[in-house]
C-alpha cells in the first residue's frame, strides 16, 4: 500500500512538473489556446488563391512581446506544423503543434510581467510549387491580462482585402509559484535576497515576512550583531 502511494504521488509530481513552463527566474507563464481559423475561398494576402492544385496548407509564426520592448519577440516565439485544410482549421486540446510535439494550449514564460502581452501571429501557406511560401494573413493585439483570468478573442486579419480571415484563441497569466499578486510581481520568497547574516537561516512566514535562525553566537532580526 505505501509503494502504491508512493508511485501516485510520484505520478502527481511529475504531471504538474510538466505542466508548467515556469523556470527559475519566471514571475509568470502565459498560456496561448488556439480554437479556429477560417480563410474564406483560401485567399492568400493580396486576395489570391492559395494555390492552383490543392488546398492551402496552413502554418503559424508566433511572436509575443512586452509593451515597451523593442524586441519583437521578448517573450517567446513558435513556429508550427502544417495544416492542410480547405477554408478553415480548427484546433483541439491536446494536439501537437510542432515537430518537437509540444501541444495545444502553448506555454510561455515571462521573466516580468507589466500585465501586458503583445501578440503578433502571421498565418503562412506552405508552397512547394516554387519553394516560396505565401503570407495570408497577419494578426496583431494587445492583450490585457490579470492573473488566473482567461479572455477568449477573436480577430480579424489585416489584409486589404474584402475577404477577410479570422483567428479565434483563448489567452491566460498565470503566476509562478513564488509570485502572486495581478501582475506576478509580489514576491513570496523574502528569503530571495538572503537577508540573513552571518550563516544565519531564513525562513519565509507570509507574504515580505521572514524569520532569522542565527548561530549562537549571533543575534538580531538578522543576525547582524
Amino acid at each position: 500500500m505505501k509503494v502504491l502511494l508512493a508511485l501516485l504521488l510520484l505520478f502527481a509530481f511529475t504531471i504538474s512538473v510538466e505542466a508548467s513552463a515556469c523556470s527559475a527566474t519566471s514571475h509568470a507563464e502565459f498560456t496561448l489556446q488556439f480554437d479556429h481559423y477560417w480563410n474564406p475561398d483560401e485567399r492568400n494576402y493580396n486576395g489570391d488563391k492559395c494555390d492552383d492544385f490543392s488546398a492551402c496548407e496552413y502554418y503559424f509564426i508566433i511572436c509575443l512581446n512586452t509593451q515597451t520592448s523593442t524586441d519583437p519577440c521578448t517573450i517567446g516565439s513558435f513556429t508550427t506544423k502544417y495544416w492542410e485544410r480547405s477554408q478553415n482549421v480548427s484546433f483541439s486540446i491536446g494536439e501537437v503543434m510542432n515537430s518537437t510535439s509540444q501541444t495545444n494550449p502553448l506555454n510561455f514564460t515571462i521573466q516580468s510581467y507589466t500585465g501586458y502581452v503583445n501578440l503578433h501571429i502571421k498565418v503562412m501557406d506552405k508552397d512547394y510549387q516554387d519553394g516560396a511560401d505565401d503570407l495570408l494573413d497577419t494578426f496583431s493585439h494587445g492583450l490585457y491580462l490579470v492573473s488566473g483570468a482567461k479572455s477568449q478573442y477573436r480577430l480579424e486579419g489585416t489584409r486589404p482585402i474584402i475577404k477577410k480571415s479570422f483567428l479565434s484563441f483563448q489567452a491566460e497569466v498565470e503566476c509562478c509559484s513564488q509570485w502572486t499578486g495581478s501582475n506576478c510581481n509580489q514576491d513570496l520568497n523574502s528569503c530571495r535576497s538572503n537577508p540573513c547574516q552571518n550563516n544565519g537561516t531564513c525562513a519565509n512566514t507570509g507574504l515580505d515576512q521572514y524569520q532569522c535562525t542565527c548561530p549562537s553566537d549571533y543575534t538580531g532580526s538578522n543576525c547582524q550583531t
